[in-house]
């Protein structure tokens, strides 16, 4: 029978904790640097954008009051003229069967809109 040793303490362990903190430092320090970037990015972006949402704004706003057309409905309708021009056809396809499974006033007359009136 082979003798068998003591426990002995596992002598990649000091290095294991060693290179435990060096990675810990590491994912910390490149959290806080990504952090860092997404800050000044977002600043750029918002920086070269407010003109265009302004705009936006405006447009909006002047739809709504010339035809007194409610936020809310406004941003339903648009939010599916988006859908529209990107051509999506599956999201057109999925809106379309809830639209029939759950038809409802004269919301379901979305479908002439996605059909090009031909519903």
């Amino acid at each position: 029978m082979a003798k068998t040793q003591p426990d002995k303490p596992d002598e990649g362990a000091g290095t294991q904790r060693h290179n435990a903190k060096v990675r810990e430092e590491a994912i910390k320090n490149g959290l806080q640097r990504m952090a860092k970037l997404d800050s000044e990015i977002d600043s750029l972006i918002e920086e070269h954008i407010a003109d265009l949402r302004e705009e936006k704004r405006e447009i909006k706003a002047k739809l709504r009051d010339d035809f007194e057309i409610s936020t809310k409905v406004f941003n339903a309708r648009y939010n599916l003229f988006k859908i529209e021009a990107r051509g999506d056809e599956k999201v057109i396809d999925d809106l379309r069967e809830l639209f029939e499974a759950a038809p409802f006033g004269a919301q379901s007359n979305f479908l002439e809109v996605v059909d090009g009136g031909k519903a």
